[in-house]
C-alpha cells in the first residue's frame, strides 16, 4: 500500500500524510499485512486487567471487537495501527506521524479512542524489553499500566462517557526509553537538576536555605508567565566566595525585598549539574494519601541505588496538584497535604488554566461554563475566578525523606512570628 492509498483510504489529514511521507520507508519496514500482535482480543484482554480501567472490560470488549472488524475489513486501518505503534514504541528515533490527539478516524468514529487504548497497551513488549535491558525487573512494568487506566478518565469525561484514550504517545515513549518508572503511588523521571527548581543550598549542618533564580513574578506571589503582569522580579548572583539571592519559605513564597548572602565556604548547591535529581509525576486514577508518597520517595532512593548504582540528592516534583491555592480552599485534601509535607517552591508557570484537562477532560473554553458536579471541579472554578490556577512545586533531599511529617520543613524553616 502506499502512502497515498493509505491518506486516501482514511481520509487523513495533510499533516499526517507530511509527518508520514518524511520517514515512510523506515516506518512501513516488516509490515506485512497482517493485524498488529496488538489488535488482538485475547491481547487486549490480558493487559487491561492491570490497568486499572474505570470501566469494566466487558463493557469495552464490543469496541475492541468494533475496531478489530474495522480493522480486518480495511487493511489500511491495520497498517495505520502498525505505523503508530512502529513509530512511537520500536524505532529508535520516534515519531508521532498522527498530531491530531483528539480526532476521530473516519471509519472508526467514537470507537477511535479504543483504537489509541489498543496501540497504548500495545507498548508493553517494548517497556518490558527495555527494562530488561537495564536490569529492572518486570514487575515494575506491570505496576505502571495502571497509569493507562488513569488517561481513560479525563478522555471520558470530553467523550460523554464514551471508554479510550488519547492519540497521544509521547510519555509512553519515555518508559520505553528507560527514562520513566513507577515506583509505588509515583512515578519518576530520569533528569539533571531541572531548570524550574530553586537554587537550593545546604550547610555541613545539613540545614537547607532556599534562594529564587532569576525569576519574574506576580503580585500574587506566583510566577509569571510571557503575558502576566510583572510585579517582582528576583536574581541570583553567584560570585567566586558567596551567592545573593531572594530566600523562599517552605510555604513556596519567597521573601520579596529581602536578599541574604550565602558564604560559599559554609554554604554548598545540594546538587552538581550532572547528578540525578528525578522529578516524580503523579498517576491519575487512584487516591494519594502522603503516607503512600512518602514510601514512594523512600522506595525510589533505593531503587535507583540498587539499578542505576546512584544515590540521588534530592527527588522533586512540578504540578497542578502541588498549586498553592489548594492550601487556601481545599486544605484538607491529599494535594493541600503533599504540598505541606514537603518544602514548596515556585512553580514556572502553567497558566489559568492548569490541570483543568485532569479534572473536566478538556481545558478549550472556561472552567467557569461546565458543570462542577464534584467537589475538586467547584475548587477549580473558585480558584479560576481568583486567578489563582497554576501549578506548584516541591522538593525533598533525599537524606530527609525520613523526616516528612507533621509539616517537618516548615516548622524549621517556616516564617518567624
Amino acid at each position: 500500500m502506499t502512502l497515498d492509498e493509505l491518506v486516501s483510504k482514511l481520509n487523513l489529514d495533510e499533516s499526517v500524510r507530511r509527518n508520514l511521507a518524511a520517514r515512510w520507508d523506515e516506518a512501513v519496514e516488516g509490515w506485512d499485512g497482517k493485524l498488529p500482535y496488538f489488535l488482538d482480543k485475547a491481547y487486549f484482554e490480558k493487559y487491561i486487567a492491570y490497568c486499572n480501567s474505570p470501566v469494566p472490560v466487558s463493557e469495552l470488549m464490543p469496541r475492541v471487537e468494533a475496531v478489530i472488524t474495522a480493522a480486518e475489513k480495511e487493511p489500511a486501518l491495520a497498517l495505520l495501527a502498525y505505523l503508530l505503534h512502529r513509530g512511537a514504541f520500536v524505532l529508535r528515533s520516534p515519531f508521532y506521524p498522527y498530531p491530531a490527539g483528539d480526532s476521530e478516524i473516519r471509519m472508526l468514529g467514537e470507537n477511535t479512542g479504543m483504537f489509541a487504548l489498543m496501540i497504548s497497551i500495545g507498548f508493553y513488549p517494548q517497556m518490558k524489553k527495555a527494562y530488561g535491558e537495564v536490569g529492572v525487573p518486570e514487575s515494575y512494568a506491570f505496576a505502571m499500566m495502571p497509569w493507562l487506566g488513569g488517561t481513560m478518565d479525563p478522555y471520558m469525561k470530553a467523550h460523554n462517557g464514551v471508554p479510550g484514550r488519547p492519540m497521544i504517545f509521547t510519555w509512553l515513549r519515555k518508559y520505553v526509553d528507560k527514562t520513566l518508572f513507577r515506583v509505588g503511588r509515583m512515578e519518576y523521571l530520569m533528569h539533571p537538576y531541572i531548570d524550574w527548581l530553586s537554587a537550593i543550598y545546604r550547610n555541613d549542618k545539613k540545614e537547607l536555605c532556599v534562594l529564587c533564580r532569576n525569576w519574574d513574578f506576580r503580585e500574587n506571589g506566583y510566577r509569571a508567565g510571557f503575558q502576566d503582569e510583572v510585579k517582582y522580579h528576583t536574581s541570583l548572583i553567584v560570585g567566586k566566595d558567596k551567592v545573593t539571592g531572594t530566600p523562599v519559605f517552605p510555604d513556596g513564597m519567597p521573601d520579596f525585598g529581602h536578599e541574604i548572602t550565602l558564604d560559599l565556604n559554609e554554604w554548598h548547591p545540594i546538587a552538581s549539574p550532572w547528578d540525578l535529581c528525578p522529578s516524580m509525576h503523579i498517576p491519575g486514577g487512584q487516591k494519594m494519601s502522603f503516607d503512600e508518597v512518602k514510601k514512594s520517595m523512600q522506595t525510589a532512593v533505593e531503587f535507583f541505588r540498587k539499578y542505576f548504582h546512584t544515590e540521588i540528592p534530592l527527588v522533586c516534583c512540578c504540578s497542578w496538584i502541588l498549586t498553592p491555592v489548594w492550601e487556601e480552599l481545599y486544605e484538607h485534601s491529599n494535594m493541600a497535604e503533599f504540598r505541606k509535607q514537603c518544602y514548596a517552591v515556585p512553580a514556572v508557570s502553567w497558566g489559568n488554566k492548569g490541570g483543568m484537562a485532569f479534572l473536566y477532560g478538556r481545558d478549550d473554553i472556561s472552567p467557569l461554563d461546565l458543570p462542577a458536579v464534584n467537589t475538586a471541579q467547584k475548587v477549580y472554578q473558585k480558584a479560576y475566578a481568583m486567578n489563582k490556577c497554576g501549578a506548584g512545586a516541591i522538593f525533598v533531599p533525599a537524606d530527609e525523606i525520613e523526616n516528612l511529617g507533621n509539616m517537618y520543613f516548615r516548622k524549621k524553616y517556616g516564617r518567624k512570628s
